[in-house]
């Protein structure tokens, strides 16, 4: 596939005038997913590149929180180069390169010179032995170039016929030949640079692709010329294969992608109890069906019961069913000591006689309450 390095644009276009730019596009409808869930997003297969609004770059990605998404597709139409990638020799293209002469190393003993080969190595014995982009080995064909050292020299330049308004991608591939001071390589339409320079890579026979998109302002023929910018005499040596210049059908599409509410849970006020004693906890929950989880090891639903023997403070969550959680709420069970009483009186008294009995303590009380029934008082 090939890769577009270009500013990506996030709303709906269509070439004007090309008629080729029908692929229905479509990264689906607006949906909501559980909370910690994902969604795949995607597509249609089959275009030139995708460019995402996370910078994906594939036809489909995995997101997992609430946004709006883009994705623009790009289809590049029908090459315009005629003999890119050379399997016609010598033909089809114009060149201020001088055909390679010979000399001591091979037909590419001097600057200024090319050929159409299927092995650089074949051309100068100190080329690399390295074959054509396109990996047929012997039987492929590519451009190898010894570096000129005249600025502006055209290396290859192709008429193509364009039309006005409509943007075009230009692409081709380059590696070094030999490793030392790599050609710095620029795109020109008639005339003007139309593409970054790019400077190839020191590792040599290792291939790599630069494109870039062009707008055309005019409706009929343009020269693309391809131009090294680097003079060095030495190394400077670099083979170009598989030029391509297509119109380009520009789609994109968009989507909202939303997470359910997160529920609210409520426990009742705080409470006092006494040591030993039993409390009940209860949490309401504003989504039907979600489940209450207690800290502290409690179990996990709405009413509970605990028995703390200090002070405690007694958190819950709850999770909806689709699985969003709350924030945590909390109540706090306060623990008081039983109140001390001492007892007073006579214990043994004779059939008939009465006696006085009370009991005394030392802590706060709001009071005594006798299991005879007897009002509330210490005697």
């Amino acid at each position: 596939m090939r890769q577009i390095g270009f500013l990506l644009m996030c709303i709906f276009l269509a070439q004007s005038g090309l008629s080729q730019c029908n692929t229905p596009f479509s990264i689906g409808n607006d949906t909501t997913i559980d909370c910690g869930s994902s969604v795949t997003l995607s597509a249609p297969t089959g275009l030139t590149s995708y460019q995402w609004s996370n910078n994906g770059s594939n036809a489909s990605i995995n997101v997992n929180q609430a946004g709006t998404y883009w994705c623009t597709g790009y289809e590049a139409l029908a090459n315009l180069v005629t003999n890119g990638d050379f399997s016609a020799g010598n033909t089809g293209f114009q060149t201020g390169y001088a055909p390679g002469s010979g000399g001591p190393w091979g037909i590419l003993s001097n600057v200024g010179e090319y050929a159409i080969t299927s092995n650089s190595n074949l051309v100068h014995n100190n080329f690399g032995n390295c074959f054509d982009a396109s990996g047929a080995g012997a039987a492929g064909s590519m451009m190898v170039v010894n570096g000129a050292t005249t600025a502006n020299m055209v290396i290859w330049e192709q008429a193509i016929a364009v039309t006005t308004g409509t943007q075009y991608i230009f692409s081709f591939e380059g590696m070094s030949v030999v490793g030392s001071s790599p050609a710095q390589l620029v795109v020109r339409a008639n005339g003007f640079q139309a593409s970054s320079v790019y400077t190839l890579s020191t590792n040599v026979c290792a291939w790599n692709q630069y494109s870039f998109t062009w707008m055309s302002n005019t409706t009929g023929n343009v020269t693309m010329s391809i131009v090294n910018n680097n003079l060095s005499g030495s190394g400077n040596d670099f083979a170009i294969d598989n030029i391509e210049m297509s119109a380009v059908c520009i789609y994109s599409d968009t989507v909202t992608v939303s997470l359910p509410p997160n529920p609210t849970i409520t426990v009742l006020d705080n409470d006092s109890i006494c040591s030993g004693d039993t409390a009940m906890l209860v949490a309401n929950v504003d989504i039907p069906g979600s489940t209450v989880f207690w800290f502290h090891g409690v179990q996990n639903q709405d009413t509970v019961f605990v028995s703390p023997n200090t002070t405690t403070m007694y958190s819950a969550y709850a999770k909806s069913p689709r699985n969003c959680n709350s924030t945590t709420s909390s109540v706090l069970i306060t623990v008081g000591d039983r109140p001390e009483i001492e007892a007073f009186g006579d214990d043994t008294l004779c059939l008939g006689d009465s006696t006085q009995i009370g009991f005394i303590t030392q802590d706060a009380i709001d009071g005594f309450y006798w299991s005879s029934g007897l009002d509330s008082s210490a005697a």
